[in-house]
């Protein structure tokens, strides 16, 4: 990861984060198994169903929330 700060008021600063792909696309590998351990999948047990089920299921918005998360700490 690389950060680049930039001031742009006296108070005010720009950031500029890269994240190389391999780190976004293990972030969220990592996401879906976590999803997948503890979602409710109908006809499957819980933390059996397949990744590409899990990702039908999973709310976008909380996987994103959650590889923000990964990524950022």
């Amino acid at each position: 990861m690389q950060v680049t700060k930039e001031q742009v008021d006296p108070c005010t600063f720009a950031l500029t984060i890269e994240v190389t792909a391999e780190a976004v696309n293990s972030a969220f590998d990592r996401t879906y198994k976590d999803f997948g351990r503890y979602m409710s999948v109908p006809g499957f047990r819980p933390g059996k169903a397949p990744k590409a089920v899990v990702i039908k299921y999973a709310d976008p918005a909380k996987v994103l929330d959650r590889v923000r998360e990964l990524l950022a700490g």
